[in-house]
């Protein structure tokens, strides 16, 4: 799998550049494993085009990854463009984020596969958008709970409207840096109510949002890939000294500075340049992290930062802890009872049933790598 995961970085920087892969090389890999890594880093649509370019042909299920990428997109952008109608004509402000921006920087329709779509819109007119989404058919998930509503309809839909960047309760830097984000959005003329960012200042908060992500459970091979796409199509016209200072004051000036430089040693040019021990242990820990990251390693990093060690003890409190959070957790988990500490045990009660019966296989995977800390 290390291979195929060094195979698949070679097929993104052959994809993203619009070279042609070398077709003795492209036989020489390993379909099966390549299929798999690819997948689990949402970039299968993206090796199936590069193994064409190639003129390789691939099985069946690899060109079904590539039309479904397609179509998700196409769909995704119909549907999307229907509920932004419906924010302009209520004069809801709204900002589209992540993918929805960075896939058209991509080469090809597809190529840059998506989940879900994200999109930030004015907090006070929250109600609104909860009843027109449920006429329309969305089945809604953790409304006003967190930093996002999680909306989805069948058959592919999923879409996170976010009423804040960043929870109160999961990163307090970032949250308190974006509590006041309408004040650095700019119109984006093209409608009356859709904003966006200035580059420099989607940048950062690409940056902010893959820290978030890689410091705790990992961040896979697209991230790196995303930050690079977006450097190439923007670089040249970013003001640097800006963005170095706001990642100081959010405290990712270091990572910063790190995935930059590697995402361009890494994806500029087929041939991968030799890096050095530190580049490369943080090249394979996204290679190995998968897209949204890794339960284990979600787990270690939780664990080291709260007491600084994994042993027995520290494992203990942890599970204690996560059974238990601190109070603060409750500021976004459920803001009525963060303001009134009387409903706190209606709260947790609530939580310990939703996971129970909603997160059972996340749970199950949080103790297994708890309880697997011992074989490290």
């Amino acid at each position: 799998m290390k291979q195929a995961a060094y195979d698949l970085r070679y097929l993104a920087a052959c994809a993203v550049n619009g070279i042609t892969p070398d077709p003795t090389r492209v036989e020489a890999m390993d379909p099966i494993k390549l299929r798999k890594i690819s997948k689990a880093h949402s970039l299968a649509a993206l090796a199936a085009m590069a193994y064409a370019a190639a003129g390789v042909a691939t099985n069946a299920e690899w060109l079904t990854d590539k039309e479904m990428a397609v179509r998700r997109t196409i769909l995704f952008d119909r549907e999307r463009a229907d509920i932004l109608r419906f924010l302009e004509e209520r004069g809801i402000w709204y900002l589209p984020l992540k993918g929805i921006i960075l896939k058209d920087m991509y080469p090809r329709l597809g190529m840059r596969e998506m989940a879900d779509n994200d999109i930030l819109f004015d907090a006070t007119r929250s109600h609104e958008v909860v009843a027109f989404m449920k006429q329309r058919g969305y089945r809604a998930e953790g409304v006003g709970k967190n930093a996002h509503d999680c909306y989805y309809k069948e058959p592919i839909f999923n879409f996170e409207l976010h009423t804040k960047l960043f929870a109160e309760s999961m990163s307090g830097v970032f949250s308190a840096y974006y509590r006041n984000i309408r004040e650095k959005l700019i119109p984006d003329g093209n409608s009356q109510y859709g904003y966006r960012m200035r580059d420099e200042d989607y940048y950062i908060y690409m940056t902010a949002h893959e820290y978030k992500h890689f410091s705790r459970g990992g961040t896979g091979l697209r991230s790196l890939l995303d930050r690079y796409v977006y450097l190439s199509a923007k670089q040249e016209q970013l003001d640097l000294a800006y963005i170095e200072k706001e990642c100081r004051t959010l405290g990712i000036d270091t990572f910063e500075k790190d995935s930059r430089a590697l995402c361009q040693k890494v994806f500029a040019t087929p041939e991968l340049p030799t890096l050095d021990e530190a580049e490369r242990e943080m090249l394979e820990y996204y290679m190995f992290s998968t897209t949204y990251g890794t339960v284990s390693q979600a787990v270690v990093q939780r664990m080291t930062k709260l007491y600084g060690k994994t042993d027995r003890r520290a494992r203990v409190r942890y599970l204690l802890r996560r059974l238990f959070p601190k109070i603060e957790f409750y500021k976004g988990y459920s803001p009525l009872a963060y303001r009134y500490k009387v409903l706190i045990p209606f709260a947790w009660l609530s939580r310990l049933i939703h996971a129970i019966f909603k997160r059972r296989k996340l749970i199950r995977s949080e103790l297994r790598a708890v309880r697997d800390l011992d074989k490290k």
